[in-house]
């Protein structure tokens, strides 16, 4: 499967390609995580202003995905029992949360993805790692 693919027939007509789905859920991952820290997420990383278009390589991809990750591992740990359910502004909508809420939020993301990617490497003959025997 080409990294860039994207399904073009039928109801899949203007989906994301398998790399933009992992961009989406990075993207998420700095945004959410920032605000569970109280600060500005990266820059390179300002979910409205960012572009997939910067990212045209497979291990940019890749590199950007985990560094996400790393970041959400670094939110997910400051959240205490004091702080947990402590206010919060939601970073894309118009509400107020909690860091626990934005936590749940952040774990939770990324498996709604897996499901869409799992679909993309079975359209193309490939068995998903964690169904492989």
């Amino acid at each position: 499967m080409q990294f860039f693919w994207a399904p073009k027939i039928g109801e899949f007509q203007g989906v994301r390609s398998f790399a933009e789905q992992i961009l989406h859920v990075a993207e998420l991952n700095f945004v959410l995580s920032a605000a569970i820290l109280g600060a500005k997420p990266p820059a390179e990383t300002d979910l409205p202003g960012h572009s997939p278009e910067t990212m045209k390589t497979r291990s940019a991809v890749l590199k950007y995905l985990k560094d996400s990750f790393t970041f959400t591992h670094k939110a997910l740990s400051s959240i205490t029992e004091q702080n947990a359910r402590l206010p919060v502004e939601h970073p894309i909508f118009d509400m107020i949360t909690s860091r626990l809420g934005l936590g749940i939020v952040a774990i939770a993301h990324p498996f709604n993805h897996y499901g869409q990617m799992v679909k993309y490497l079975r359209m193309n003959n490939i068995v998903p790692p964690a169904s492989r025997q």
